[in-house]
């Protein structure tokens, strides 16, 4: 029987579809990434998993209370350790690309001004990136609208056809080293695009209606599961790579188009593969002798001793044995005895 996918979604809103094979956890959850086959998270308002300050904003932005600020940064530095690793198994990750906008966080640091009963003390803060937690980096635009344009083959093509429904934007976006699935009509901004990380894929899918955005439960349901299908499907389609699948011994037997023809070529390619090979083992093997003479200028012991005689000898020295561990030398050149010994510089 073949083995059932299990896609774990983050803070999203499918829970009460009750999908067979799709789990939901908060962001605020220690829930292990790696029990699954993929991973959705819904990027939208991840903030506002976090309680906010008594203040509330900071420039115009959420501003984080302080216990949470700890927490918020611990949180997407695990998660985004996680996929990094889940990634790198060959796994794929979906965004659902929402209004994400960035909050500040509190640092635990104070600053102190004044002095006496002047004295404030004033907590430091800093904005925080809640993307950070992708090993990509993006430069988003905030903006809603639900006409776009298709730009994909197979299998992204089927999974937008069948889910064109369901989707609309809240962000667009560019980001390095990606493949644009869907852009804005007309125009050329990119609302969901796949990105190669490591062995495995992110893919950042538009935002779509859940189910406060029905009047009809049933037309919800529908809408949701048909969803969730076709999200296992590009997933399965994804992850069922070709390059990965190991022929038959049997279709050895036979050959196909023009297989005959590119097995021959390729022995021929081999031969001079070799050929070159042979090259630059004998090229090697001659750097190695004419660098060997380097040892004259900067061996000592047996080594300098080696290479001195070995010259020696080149030059028409006679070399006679010595006693093992002397490192005099004992040679004649035209029947006139000489005796030498080696010393190197330090």
């Amino acid at each position: 029987m073949e083995k059932r996918q299990k896609i774990l979604g983050i803070n999203t809103g499918f829970e009460d579809l009750e999908y067979e094979g799709f789990d939901e956890y908060s962001i605020l959850s220690n829930i292990s990434l790696f029990d699954y086959d993929a991973i959705v998270i819904d990027s939208d308002l991840l903030s506002e998993s976090y309680k906010e300050d008594i203040t509330k904003v900071y420039q115009g932005k959420r501003l984080i209370s302080k216990m949470d600020s700890h927490r918020i940064v611990d949180d997407f530095k695990r998660l985004g350790t996680q996929l990094i690793d889940f990634l790198n198994q060959g796994k794929t990750v979906f965004v659902l690309m929402g209004k994400n906008e960035n909050c500040y966080i509190h640092t635990g640091k104070t600053e102190y001004s004044g002095s006496g009963k002047n004295a404030r003390a004033s907590d430091i803060v800093t904005e925080f990136d809640t993307y950070s937690f992708l090993p990509i980096k993006l430069n988003l635009n905030h903006g809603v609208g639900e006409k776009f344009t298709l730009c994909c083959s197979a299998p992204y093509l089927e999974f937008f056809k069948s889910t064109k429904d369901n989707n609309f934007y809240k962000v667009y976006f560019d980001s390095d080293n990606s493949k644009t699935l869907l852009k804005i009509t007309d125009t050329e901004k990119s609302i969901s695009a796949v990105c190669d990380y490591g062995k495995g894929k992110i893919v950042l899918l538009p935002y779509i209606y859940y189910s406060y955005d029905y009047e009809n439960e049933e037309d919800w349901e529908k809408d949701g599961k048909n969803y969730l299908d076709a999200l296992f499907a590009l997933n399965e389609r994804i992850s069922s790579k070709l390059e990965d699948y190991a022929l038959p011994k049997w279709t050895e037997d036979f050959c196909i188009l023009n297989e005959n023809k590119e097995k021959d070529e390729l022995k021929k390619e081999y031969k001079k593969l070799k050929k070159i090979e042979e090259k630059i083992y004998e090229k090697e093997q001659k750097l190695i002798e004419i660098q060997s003479y380097k040892a004259l200028v900067s061996a000592t012991g047996e080594v300098l001793e080696d290479i001195v005689k070995k010259v020696l000898s080149e030059m028409g020295f006679v070399l006679e044995c010595t006693e093992k561990g002397r490192s005099d030398i004992i040679a004649k050149f035209d029947e006139q005895p000489i005796v030498a010994e080696i010393k190197g510089v330090t």
